[in-house]
């Protein structure tokens, strides 16, 4: 559905193919952080990078409001 790309910044894997020391790995992410909620309208494809980023950012704000 994504197309094997990052829906947050655009990376695909084909990437890995034109450069072979680097890596390009894809995550699904749960939208609405319940990974016991896989209906496809709740995930999304996202690089590492970005997965890792998104979930940092969601901790602070947590702990912001804490």
């Amino acid at each position: 559905r994504d197309e094997n790309t990052c829906q947050n910044c655009g990376l695909t894997d084909i990437y890995k193919a034109e450069n072979s020391n680097w890596i390009v790995r894809l995550d699904v992410h749960h939208i609405d952080g319940n990974k016991h909620n896989s209906f496809l309208e709740n995930l999304t494809t996202l690089c590492r990078k970005c997965h890792i980023s998104i979930h940092r950012e969601i901790r602070e704000v947590i702990e912001e409001y804490a």
